[in-house]
């Protein structure tokens, strides 16, 4: 996570709009077209929220939701890294809409930054989400349960920054370099042992 993992949990936003965001290169796997669904019911209990697109992509089969909905800022381009830190200050709750994932960076990057998250329940994001700890897992990979998982957050001020806090604790602990380094050990040591066994 660089050298940046934040010192204080985040609060929702009171002063403007709170801002959701997807980023990273733009694929069908990753689900943008169940986000803009989720997005568009999202706007009738949130009226003013709003919803940032950062990476680069195809996204021929989207625009014509993009062009229906309000609140929208598209960046569609290969994202700097020294653009990471701003982008992922501005905005406040990421979101991984995902049909199939493995482990994903952005979460981890995510949580350093006090991020709350909000994940569709599949292999590789449910490993590394905590359901209501550090983030927001959804009940099903349908834009109904995003919507909901993004209200929840949106709604309770509380919750947002009690998700926020969880999230830096498991990027001080689980996700440090240390426990990391200690993981991949225990893992050699065990297929050495096997190794010996065999």
């Amino acid at each position: 996570f660089g050298e940046y993992i934040r010192d204080t949990p985040r609060i929702l936003p009171v002063e403007r709009r709170p801002r959701i965001l997807f980023f990273g290169r733009v694929l069908p796997y990753k689900g943008l077209d169940l986000l803009l669904k989720a997005f568009r019911g999202l706007k009738e209990a949130v009226p003013k929220v709003e919803l940032e697109i950062w990476g680069g992509g195809g996204l021929g089969p989207y625009l014509e939701d993009i062009a229906k909905l309000k609140d929208i800022k598209l960046v569609n381009r290969w994202i700097d890294e020294a653009e990471i830190l701003g982008i992922f200050e501005r905005c406040d709750i990421l979101v991984l809409p995902y049909r199939e994932a493995s482990q994903s960076g952005v979460v981890g990057l995510a949580m350093a930054y006090g991020m709350p998250v909000v994940v569709t329940p599949i292999a590789g994001l449910r490993e590394q989400v905590k359901h209501e700890i550090n983030g927001v897992i959804t009940s099903s990979v349908d834009a109904e349960s995003l919507t909901k998982g993004l209200e929840r957050l949106l709604l309770s001020a509380d919750f947002y920054t009690q998700i926020s806090q969880g999230g830096l604790n498991t990027a001080c602990n689980d996700l440090s370099w240390k426990n990391i380094a200690l993981g991949v050990f225990e893992d050699l040591k065990s297929v050495a042992v096997q190794g010996r066994r065999n």
